[in-house]
């Protein structure tokens, strides 16, 4: 069974946790949303990554 590509989604919530920094006035909450953007950002990183080096499989039933 084959996983979903989920970089987009991943890239998605990075970005929503770069705008919740930018919102945040608490210096220590938008270090949180900081951090959870990078973790977002390496993880569709590691998603392009395991997508490029998985092998090519032909579409099947024809």
């Amino acid at each position: 069974m084959r996983h979903p590509f989920r970089a987009p989604e991943y890239r998605a919530l990075a970005a929503t946790a770069l705008e919740a920094a930018g919102a945040s006035s608490l210096p220590h909450v938008q270090a949180k949303h900081e951090q959870a953007a990078r973790t977002w950002s390496e993880l569709a990183d590691a998603e392009d990554a395991r997508m490029a080096a998985r092998p090519q499989t032909p579409p099947s039933g024809v």
